[in-house]
């Protein structure tokens, strides 16, 4: 039976961390997990890392930058409105912008984030 190795609950959707000296894994529950990152990301190290890491996926994907980049722009002088409602559960929500082909920067869909995690998911 599989319980979280921070406060030792059963039961509940567990976060699977890395391997132990042993071969085996340990295992958090997710409310823990956040609770542990969320407070190793506002550390200097943690900073450090999250930098690198975009740093990284920008200099990767420079045409994604750029057409994000784009439509922020387009946003930010009131050329393009964010609509007020998700497009795919039509619930009056915080919407983020997905683009479908990175080569049409301002053809996204607006999606609120429950959505843009699925469909996200999805695709992998």
């Amino acid at each position: 039976m599989r319980y979280c190795q921070h406060c030792k609950r059963t039961g509940v959707d567990m976060h699977k961390n890395s391997r132990m000296g042993n071969g085996k894994y340990s295992y958090m529950c997710n409310e823990c997990h956040t609770e542990r990152t969320k407070k190793y990301r506002e550390t200097a190290n943690g900073k450090a890392k999250i930098y690198a890491a975009v740093k990284k996926s920008t200099k990767k994907f420079q045409y994604k930058q750029n057409s994000r980049m784009k439509l922020n722009h387009k946003i930010a002088s009131g050329r393009i409105l964010k609509p007020a409602k998700c497009s795919a559960c039509l619930e009056l929500k915080m919407v983020e912008g997905h683009h479908i082909d990175y080569s049409k920067p301002l053809d996204v869909m607006w999606l609120c984030k429950k959505c843009h995690r699925t469909l996200f998911h999805k695709h992998d």
